[in-house]
């Protein structure tokens, strides 16, 4: 058998870690995109992404209006989220304008 200990400052730094790729990925979001957030609490699913508050870092979305109790406005704090699920092209429109950057330089 094993005993795994993990230090308070190698959790804390996944964390930090975690939270930064989180805030990096809302950051590259434009506005109407349709992502699945996921949170210690809950899982919103198909909801529309409004906009990032980088003083506060909390993040505004919108529930599928399909859904029970849909077309709601939420806040999330970026501390929150677990994980966020993002389309594929939303991906590659965002490798695309970071490599036309490049090339501009």
């Amino acid at each position: 058998m094993y005993k795994i200990v993990f230090s308070k400052n190698f959790v804390y730094k996944h964390r930090r870690n975690q939270l930064h790729y989180v805030y990096n990925m809302l950051r590259e979001l434009q506005p109407g995109t349709e992502i699945n957030v996921h949170t210690k609490e809950q899982t919103f699913y198909n909801v529309a992404f409004l906009a990032l508050d980088h003083q506060t870092k909390k993040v505004s979305i919108l529930t599928d209006r399909f859904y029970k109790d849909g077309n709601n406005l939420t806040t999330l704090d970026c501390s929150d989220i677990t994980s966020i699920d993002i389309p594929v092209d939303s991906l590659v429109a965002a490798s695309n304008e970071r490599s036309s950057d490049d090339e501009d330089e």
